[in-house]
């Protein structure tokens, strides 16, 4: 079973994405975005993720 997104990317230029829930730092999520995927983590306890990269 595929695990839903737990972010949403705001834009995609722009690699930042919100999360929808707390995350603890260090969490990392895989997004597709425009058919690509995209690895995000979270560097601190807040819900703003940074430091996307293409799969």
């Amino acid at each position: 079973m595929k695990q839903k997104a737990k972010a949403v990317v705001l834009n995609a230029r722009d690699n930042v994405a919100t999360a929808l829930a707390d995350l603890e730092a260090g969490t990392s999520l895989e997004l597709e975005v425009g058919g690509k995927y995209h690895v995000v983590s979270s560097e601190t306890d807040h819900s703003t993720l940074a430091n996307a990269s293409s799969c």
